[in-house]
């Protein structure tokens, strides 16, 4: 409890003395008015946004065989992420973190880059070619206020990889995401249902194909880098 006061202290204090306040996921900005409505006149949501031109596939005759966990986030079930691939073990699992060791993987059908992009173990080129041949993106995670995986998530939308992804309160925008239409949504972090639901949506190829082509247009048309800079300048020119 005091420590609850210390914080609304602390976050009262700031909101005061800002002029604006950007949230980049549409749930946090939503807690932040109902939390703090004195304030929400100062508070703006702004979709997150990639380099769509750079997340692009292009046409290629690569065969999209493997399924990608990518992130170091601690909100990341990365013990579970393992138990996931060694059940699945007829897939193939490509992991980019460094939260998960080499001694760690026991399974012959996961490979593993143990680092980061902000490392330089993997340059964005080299990280694209690993997009362009997963044919999903799995992103378990904690449940939590915070836009966990949107970056990967957005990533793998632009490149044509369907997301199936923990429906968490911090979802960045549950109004422009609907499961099965252009991305997964995994109520509940157990191994079951992860398993399950990765091998029906893989096995459903027309729905599979109906996801990625449905979250490459909501990313195309929402979270572009244009409609970013548009927005953080009405808010600074207003």
């Amino acid at each position: 409890l005091f420590s609850h006061f210390i914080q609304r202290v602390i976050l009262n204090l700031f909101f005061f003395t800002a002029d604006n306040l950007i949230f980049l996921s549409k749930s946090e900005w939503q807690q932040a008015n109902m939390s703090y409505k004195n304030f929400k006149e100062k508070f703006y949501f702004v979709p997150f946004c990639i380099d769509t031109g750079f997340w692009n596939k292009k046409n290629s005759n690569k065969p999209k065989n493997n399924i990608i966990f990518i992130g170091n986030d601690g909100r990341r079930e990365f013990e579970l992420v393992k138990k996931i691939a060694e059940e699945l073990k007829e897939y193939n699992f490509i992991f980019v973190t460094s939260e998960i060791k080499k001694e760690e993987i026991k399974s012959s059908n996961i490979h593993l880059y143990q680092g980061s992009w902000n490392k330089q173990i993997l340059s964005d080129h080299e990280l694209k070619d690993i997009y362009s041949e997963a044919k999903l993106s799995i992103i378990p995670i904690r449940n939590s206020y915070q836009p966990s995986g949107q970056s990967v998530a957005l990533q793998s939308m632009s490149m044509n990889v369907p997301v199936m992804i923990t429906d968490t309160v911090g979802f960045w925008d549950k109004e422009a995401f609907t499961d099965k239409n252009n991305i997964y949504f995994i109520k509940k972090n157990t191994l079951n249902l992860w398993v399950e639901s990765i091998r029906s949506a893989i096995s459903d190829k027309d729905e599979l194909k109906k996801v990625s082509i449905n979250g490459n247009k909501a990313v195309k048309e929402i979270y572009n880098s244009e409609n970013f800079y548009k927005s953080l300048k009405n808010i600074v020119l207003k």
